[in-house]
């Protein structure tokens, strides 16, 4: 997680980078840090 200036205003997150086929990358990031991957790319 990243830290700001001030921490009682940082929020966590959950993300997951996907590689395709022509190498390129994809990040998603979800602040509910309970989701697994999968849920991650299909929300």
């Amino acid at each position: 997680m990243g830290e700001s200036g001030g921490p009682e205003e940082d929020v966590p997150i959950n993300s997951c980078v996907v590689w395709d086929e022509k190498e390129e990358a994809y990040v998603f990031v979800t602040t509910d840090t309970e989701k697994t991957v999968r849920q991650i790319i299909r929300a």
